[in-house]
């Protein structure tokens, strides 16, 4: 992971564990990148996410990854 990308966490004793908004981030920004297309959502359960982190975090993440939300039932 580039320095960069590297925040979004909360620590537990030695082991960082990603929050929801930032793992999401992460594997939207991950599959655009290495198969050329964002993933189907359909599927994907956002119950545990926070809209306005999620909106936060996303503008650390390139315009297409916003895009992207803004046409899937996040809205943002």
């Amino acid at each position: 992971i580039a320095p960069k990308r590297f925040w979004g966490y909360v620590a537990n004793g030695s082991i960082l564990w990603a929050e929801p908004e930032k793992a999401f981030l992460d594997w939207l920004y991950w599959s655009n990148k290495t198969q050329g297309r964002f993933p189907d959502l359909d599927e994907i359960n956002r119950e545990e996410m926070n809209k306005r982190k999620l909106l936060f975090y996303s503008k650390k993440f390139p315009g297409s990854i916003r895009k992207f939300l803004k046409k899937d039932a996040f809205g943002l």
